[in-house]
């Protein structure tokens, strides 16, 4: 089955690198194929049939073996199911522009009583949707400009989250598909 693993904080603002090409052929060495990579910052693509837990546990040993990175949150997807979050992104205005859409991805859902106190129209013209284990995010002016970034989800929702922009999904959906 083909997956994507996004890897949480992955050689970003010259924090935890690892070299992608390295960790791909070390992927590729412990049984899964056609492993690839998209962007350095922790975006992984393979076919396994280890389960998700036994990728997770897999990818987990070796990040914490080959390069002392203990915490890693990992993501992991199919096919379908990251199709499905694409395909849910809300409309948040009539001329939406796909480049200032974000998909923050969430470990956990999270509690209610956290999700009902947070005011999604606070940071206009930013908008927010928090739906299940998922943030969607319209920045207008630029995700570097918001403060709805995914440190602010971690904090008010008490949970890990990793983002990535529309255009990075949709590519990692057209690998996915090929």
């Amino acid at each position: 089955m083909k997956y994507v693993c996004l890897m949480r904080g992955i050689n970003v603002s010259g924090q935890r690198k690892v070299n992608m090409k390295t960790l791909c052929t070390q992927l590729a060495e412990l049984g899964m194929d056609n492993v690839s990579y998209y962007l350095q910052s922790g975006n992984l693509l393979f076919d396994t049939l280890l389960t998700s837990s036994e990728i997770k546990a897999t990818i987990t040993q070796l990040l914490g073996d080959a390069y002392d990175y203990q915490d890693v949150d990992l993501f992991l997807f199919t096919f379908d199911a990251l199709q499905a979050i694409y395909d849910e992104m809300p409309t948040f205005d009539s001329d939406q522009d796909e480049s200032k859409s974000h998909f923050t991805f969430l470990n956990d859902t999270p509690d209610t009583t956290l999700t009902e106190q947070m005011d999604d129209q606070a940071f206009l013209p930013d908008q927010y949707r928090i739906c299940g284990t998922m943030v969607y995010v319209y920045c207008p002016n630029g995700y570097g400009r918001t403060k709805i970034h995914t440190n602010f989800f971690e904090r008010k929702l008490k949970v890990r989250a990793t983002t990535r922009n529309h255009k990075t999904v949709a590519t990692l959906l057209d690998k996915l598909r090929s």
